[in-house]
Parts: C-alpha cells; sequence; structure tokens
C-alpha cells in the first residue's frame, strides 16, 4: 500500500517549490535454514524457519527550482532535501527442527 501528498507553490518570481511525502507499507517473510554441532562433536541438529516482517518505509522530498537570465542566456537551478526512514518490525516466528 503506497500513499503519498504532493504540493506545487510558485511564486510571482517564477520560482518553484515542490513537496512530497510518501508513505507505503508491505509485509514479507523470510525463510531460513540453521544447524549446529552438538557437544558430542558428531550429532549435527538442523532445522529451519520463517519469519514473517512489516515494513514501513516514508518519504519527504522538498525543492526548489528557480530560473533566471543573465543577458540573452537562460538558466535554471535546483536545490532541495531529501529525509527518508525504513521501520521493519518483526511480527512473528515459527521454528521446526528435524
Amino acid at each position: 500500500m503506497a500513499n503519498g501528498i504532493e504540493a506545487n507553490i510558485k511564486d510571482s518570481f517564477g520560482h518553484k517549490l515542490y513537496l512530497v511525502l510518501r508513505c507505503s507499507e508491505s509485509l514479507f517473510s523470510r525463510d531460513a535454514v540453521f544447524g549446529s554441532l552438538e557437544a558430542d562433536k558428531r550429532t549435527f541438529s538442523r532445522g529451519d524457519g520463517t519469519t514473517n516482517f512489516k515494513d514501513n518505509f516514508y518519504n519527504f522530498d522538498t525543492y526548489v527550482v528557480g530560473k533566471f537570465a543573465t543577458g540573452n542566456i537562460q538558466h535554471q537551478i535546483i536545490t532541495g532535501l531529501n529525509l527518508s526512514r525504513e521501520d521493519t518490525l518483526s511480527i512473528n516466528g515459527d521454528r521446526a527442527s528435524f
């Protein structure tokens, strides 16, 4: 699921300010096989497991576009800032030995 908010602002000088906030959420699972050597140094125990995750991602992007001229030459300058954050949560895990 992805959601977002966008805003475009233009001033009287022709500069444009862009603000974009995006949020997304995803669910995924990871399967693993694991093993360990027992104390007798001869027995190797194996198992498998599945862990489910919930991932939230936030991204805020803002930038300014400015246009100006020096004589007959047109210029465009772009500057901005990007902030992002990702949170991953382990929901549950199931393991089995064999």
